[in-house]
């Protein structure tokens, strides 16, 4: 866990890019190693709510599909049906998921900032 104030940066002190209006502490440092990253999920800082929010999402995604599979039966719908169902969850997933990466790795490099958001954008 990232614990320490001091390991969080200024507005002022990382790059533009990185700057959402309106925010102006709790930056992660930038060049770190992934395990850095990841660890962050479990800390607080500027993307914590944006990180958690989609991954709560997916988990509530993954739970009522789940709840429409297992009443597929019951209420006698189609294959074709289920398969919407199935096809749409993992959309959604897939997109709440790239989010969550974005918001967790945008702030590791110019790079990393770029293709997160590219994904997430997408």
């Amino acid at each position: 866990m990232i614990s320490n104030k001091n390991m969080l940066l200024r507005a002022v002190d990382v790059f533009d890019i990185y700057v959402e209006p309106f925010i102006h502490s709790g930056f992660r440092l930038p060049n770190q190693p992934y395990s850095y990253y990841y660890r962050s999920l479990f800390s607080l800082h500027n993307e914590t709510l944006s990180v958690w929010t989609h991954l709560f999402g997916t988990i509530i995604l993954i739970v009522q599909a789940f709840q429409q599979i297992s009443q597929l039966s019951i209420n006698s719908y189609s294959t074709i049906q289920s398969i919407y169902i199935i096809y749409n969850c993992i959309g959604a997933c897939i997109m709440l998921l790239c989010s969550a990466q974005a918001h967790l790795f945008h702030s590791r490099t110019l790079a990393d900032h770029l293709r997160s958001f590219y994904l997430d954008y997408f």
